[in-house]
Formats: C-alpha cells, sequence, structure tokens
C-alpha cells in the first residue's frame, strides 16, 4: 500500500542525525578515535520524533497484537501518536509532574507502547517491570522506584492492587487492556482530557526509562537511562544495519522491560518504519506460524531461541525418509562455501516455513553455541551476535550486514569507545565509554562510582579481547570465574559451550562450589550442575542412579578439550529446568543456592 508522505531513506536518517547531533566514530583498541561527546540536542528531540514517525508513516501499521481466539489488533502509526498525546495529556492534567515515574507491569501489548510514549512526552521516567518476578521481589522495587502510577493488564492486575496496597506512593492504577475485565480497573482508552498539552521539553541527559536489571534479588539495582541514550540507539541501530533496518517486519517474543527488545526491537524497528507483531510465545511451532502469516524479516532474539528453533527444525528432518534425511545433512556440510542466495535456494522448503522472508536474526543476551549459528548461517540466514548490558542501553558491538566474524559479538558501534585492561592471557576486563553509558544507578552514587570511573569509562565486569581487525570476543565474567585452590582461574562460559553440547543435555552450568572433601576440602572446585533431555529420562524412566552416571561420563568425555585442572570434579544432576530470568539467562546464584542445599550429593 502506497505512504502518504513518505520520507525517502536519506530523510529519515538525516532527522534521526539532527534529533541526536552526536559526533559518531568508530574506536578501537581502547584509544579514543572519537569520544562520542554529548553534545545537548534540541529540547523537544523525543516528542519531535514521535511527531515525525507519524507524519512519515501514518496509515502503515506499526504495531499488531496475536491472541488466539481473538481477531488481531493493529495501530498505525497514526493511532499510535494519537493515542499517545491523548494519555499525555492525561498524565499531565493529573499533576505527573517531570521525573515523576510510572511503573508498567503489563506483558508486551499494543498499549505498552503507548505508554512508554506517553510517559516519554510528558517527561515522566518509564519503569518497565518484569512480570515473572515474585511479589515480594517487585514489592522492594517498587519501594525503591516509588512510582506515582502503576500501569497493569488484566493478568497482573491483582499482583497490582496487591503492590498500591504496599507501596502508599502509588497514587494511580490503571490498566492498559481493552478487551474484558473484570479487575474494577479503568482503561487508559477510556480517559479523556479537557485540551491539549505540549510534549514537555526534554534535554539529553534527562532520565527516560528507569530500569531494573534481571533477576534482581535483595537490593534493588536501577539503572537510569536517558533521552539521549535511547536516541544514540537508535541511531546506531540505523547506521549499522542500513538499508536492513528499513520496513522490517518483525515477530516480537521478548519482554519489553528488556532494554534490548525496548530499543532495538521496538525503537529501532519504529524508527525505520517497520512492523512489529507481538506473540508472547516462546514455543517454536507458534512462533513459526506468526512469522508465516507476518512475512517476517528479521528478528530480535536470545541463544536459548535460536536453539530450540534448530532443535524444532531438526526433529523435522528426522521424520522424513532416509534418502532425504541424508540429503539434507549433505547439503549443510556443503553449504558454508557456497553464497548465501544458492544456501536459501538450497533449503528453500526451510524457509518457507520462515515465511519466505527471514534475512537475519540479531541476537544478544548470552553466548550464541557455534554449532547452533553454524546451523542458520548454513541454511542462508544471518546471525549477527552483538554485546551489551543495561547499563550501556544496552548495546556496544554489534556484526552487521557490512562487518560480520562469526565468533566475535561485532565491532563498537559508532561512537562508542572500547578498551580492554587488566589483561591476563590475551583476556582482560571490558571498559566502554561514550554517549550510551548510563547516567548512573538510581539513587546510588556510591554504586555509580563504582560501576563508572572517574574519566568516564563503564567497567562491563566481563572479559574478552580485540582482535587485529577490532572485533570484541567475550570469555565470560570476572564475578563468575571459579578461584581453584591452586591459585588457577576457571571461566565457566569457556566450559558451558562444549561439555554440555551432547543430545542427551538439556542445559546445564558450570559453577564455583566448595570442596567437602580431600586436601582441596573448603576451596572452590568446578562443579557442574546438568539437566538430561525428556528423552534421556523416558530411555532410563524411573532409573535415576544410571541417568546420573551417563550424565557424568557424557561431561567427563566432553571435558577432555580442556587442561585437567578445568574439568569438572563434581557433576550434579538436576531433573527441573534450571532458574532464568526474563531473558532467558541461567540465574547462577539460584543455581548455587540449590546446590548447597544438595549438599555433597553428586
Amino acid at each position: 500500500m502506497a505512504l502518504v508522505n513518505q520520507p525517502r531513506e536519506d530523510d529519515a536518517i538525516n532527522t534521526l542525525q539532527q534529533l541526536c547531533r552526536i559526533r559518531w566514530t568508530y574506536s578501537c583498541n581502547g584509544t579514543a578515535l572519537g569520544a562520542g561527546s554529548r553534545t545537548p540536542v534540541t529540547s523537544d528531540d523525543m516528542v519531535r520524533l514521535f511527531q515525525s514517525l507519524a507524519e512519515g508513516y501514518g496509515p502503515r501499521k506499526a504495531l499488531c497484537h496475536k491472541v488466539e481466539g481473538r481477531e488481531e489488533e493493529c495501530f498505525t502509526y497514526g493511532d499510535l501518536a494519537e493515542r499517545s498525546a491523548t494519555f499525555a495529556n492525561h498524565l499531565i492534567e493529573l499533576g505527573i509532574e517531570a521525573e515523576d515515574r510510572i511503573a508498567i507491569l503489563c506483558e508486551p501489548r499494543l498499549r505498552w507502547s503507548v505508554a512508554l510514549f506517553s510517559i516519554l512526552t510528558a517527561r515522566a521516567i518509564a519503569v518497565p517491570l518484569d512480570t515473572r518476578l515474585t511479589r515480594e521481589e517487585l514489592r522492594a522495587i517498587v519501594a525503591d522506584a516509588k512510582p506515582r502510577m502503576l500501569l497493569v493488564s488484566s493478568q497482573t492486575a491483582a499482583l497490582g492492587k496487591q503492590l498500591q496496597q504496599a507501596c502508599p506512593e502509588i497514587e494511580y492504577l490503571f490498566s492498559l487492556e481493552s478487551a474484558d475485565r473484570n479487575d474494577g480497573l479503568r482503561c487508559i482508552d477510556e480517559l479523556s482530557t479537557e485540551r491539549e498539552h505540549p510534549g514537555r521539553v526534554s534535554d539529553f541527559d534527562d532520565p527516560a526509562i528507569l530500569t531494573y536489571t534481571s533477576g534482581t534479588t535483595g537490593q534493588p539495582k536501577g539503572v537510569v537511562t536517558t533521552h539521549g541514550n535511547l536516541l544514540f540507539q537508535i541511531h546506531a541501530f540505523r547506521k549499522t544495519m542500513g538499508k536492513h533496518a528499513d520496513d522490517a517486519r518483525v515477530v516480537s517474543i521478548l519482554p519489553l522491560n528488556h532494554l534490548f527488545e525496548l530499543s532495538v526491537g521496538l525503537l529501532g524497528v519504529l524508527a525505520g518504519g517497520g512492523r512489529i507483531c507481538y506473540v508472547n510465545s516462546l514455543m517454536p511451532h507458534e512462533v513459526l506460524a506468526a512469522m508465516r502469516e507476518q512475512q517476517v524479516t528479521c528478528m530480535v532474539t536470545v541463544p536459548l531461541f535460536l536453539k530450540l528453533l534448530r532443535n524444532a527444525i531438526l526433529r523435522e528432518v528426522e521424520r522424513k525418509p532416509r534418502w532425504q534425511r541424508r540429503m539434507f545433512k549433505a547439503l549443510l556440510r556443503v553449504a558454508a562455501v557456497l553464497p548465501r542466495h544458492m544456501r536459501r535456494r538450497l533449503f528453500r522448503q526451510v524457509h518457507d516455513q520462515f515465511g519466505a522472508h527471514l534475512d537475519y536474526f540479531i541476537c544478544g543476551g548470552a553466548p550464541l553455541e557455534s554449532e547452533v549459528l553454524q546451523f542458520f548461517e548454513g541454511i542462508g540466514i544471518a546471525v549477527y551476535q552483538g554485546y551489551g548490558m543495561t547499563e550501556a542501553s544496552p548495546v556496544i558491538s554489534t556484526n552487521t550486514p557490512e562487518f560480520n566474524r562469526p565468533g566475535s559479538v561485532g565491532r563498537a558501534l559508532p561512537g562508542v569507545e572500547l578498551k580492554i585492561v587488566n589483561v591476563e592471557h590475551g583476556c582482560g576486563e571490558i571498559l566502554t565509554r561514550g554517549a550510551h553509558v548510563m547516567q548512573g544507578y538510581y539513587r546510588n552514587r556510591a554504586l555509580t562510582r563504582q560501576a563508572i570511573d572517574e574519566e568516564g569509562w563503564l567497567h562491563t565486569g566481563d572479559l574478552g579481547f580485540l582482535d587485529a581487525q577490532n572485533y570484541l570476543h567475550i570469555r565470560g565474567r570476572k564475578k563468575n570465574v571459579i578461584v581453584l585452590g591452586s591459585g588457577k582461574n576457571v571461566q565457566p562460559e569457556e566450559l558451558e559451550e562444549i561439555i554440555f553440547d551432547h543430545p542427551d543435555i538439556r542445559e546445564g552450568c558450570v559453577l564455583g562450589a566448595s570442596s567437602t572433601q580431600g586436601v582441596a576440602k573448603g576451596s572452590e572446585e568446578v562443579c557442574a550442575v546438568v539437566v538430561p533431555s525428556d528423552e534421556l529420562l523416558s530411555r532410563y524412566f524411573d532409573r535415576k542412579q544410571q541417568v546420573a552416571r551417563h550424565l557424568h561420563a557424557i561431561v567427563q568425555q566432553n571435558s577432555r578439550v580442556f587442561a585437567p585442572w578445568k574439568r569438572p570434579s563434581r557433576v550434579v544432576v538436576d531433573c527441573t529446568e534450571l532458574p532464568k530470568t526474563s531473558t532467558r539467562k541461567v540465574r547462577r546464584q539460584a543455581v548455587r543456592a540449590w546446590l548447597e542445599s544438595q549438599g555433597s550429593q553428586s
């Protein structure tokens, strides 16, 4: 369908550049080739951005939501702008002041985005909450953020009422659902205003988002992301992905409380006139059905989903006649030397399952297994791995269509500086500086000073190195390092990619555990917690000891590629799924607590 006043590609990019007014440069090896300085922008930058999108893409579909048994609901860019302006007016009339916090406890929905744009237009601060956290964890976060308003869905309405009772700072409680409800809450669609209010001015350094890091326990730690941080990420995504960022059709499966999905999967896609469909599922068959219907061109995802998707495809292949299975595997072996367009032709049937238009995945949040990466590259779908953290708004580096080195997490974004410090054995801590770095931790100057030094370098706590072409390679987390009694260090992530690579292993986690016997008693030893596959459990049925012996043998065999002191000295079997954050990262502290409760079992 033709667009009314659709901006040209160069116009869209220039608009974003003018909004940001930031000097973009590449940096390498930690040397300052350009500081990515924080030049002030015009005060109404976010308001102008929303307006420019509505003016350029007004009748085009921006967001849609598929719910089983219901007709698909869609908002155009014009709808999004109009609804956001209406709710922003209501916020101002209610007396919401600049930098007041408004929390969102809701699954990804169309009105989630309406709420976000309204909050930013009113110059308040959005506090996206993880719907998977417990009531106690959410109560601690709300007590720290002290929001004046809480926005909920029908699924979280009861919990929202409990949080309002526990936190008197919450004056207003509204629903983001438009469907039939029995919660007694007013939906934001039902709110009206007496007159229009202009969007409040917002500077580059004004707070926009207050994100509490995933898996928060104990004392909450809120990351303050500014308007400038968001604009930086929008422009960097558009610049690095080039024409591939335009008119994207995306199926969104990640929670919007995660900054990766919010900045890249929402704002980055909308800035290019794309369309986002929310599915709220990680089940491969449901996501595949949506991908076919929406004819997706790209997806923002995490390694776990890619692994699930690959396994689902391979299961389908195994159901084929023997000659077809052998042909598939033979083609996969030779595909690596073929151009991408030929690989796509060879595996056309697989591409048809994706809707025939899928070009690439953007993957982040955790390390991606090499065999998963090789599989998708083999069938002709690019996987651009990136690296970031909430404190960096969140993307720091990424592979791109122009610069892609599988196995790395790409080069620094334009305007981002990187350097490696305290190097040992070719690896050191990754530091970064630029307009992507957070303002700080909310109401915690001491913690902020620990993370960001006097020169503006953010200490990531991640370990890695830059190769000769300035591609960044990640080797683990400083805090995850296992220090053995001998003084040697073991990085768990290095082992996990190899020792759990077996069809009988569903997942696993390597961590340090206190040794309970021998001369090493009391010091750390390498422990592998292994979750068996469903097929293995059904094979051995109720014979748990045989399952344990089988998994122990697999871990021992796979560990032979490592030095003896790196190999797990304990293997513990857990038949339940490992605890994870909303972005599917294993919560190591929770696994460690479970392990300690098991005593010396192995």
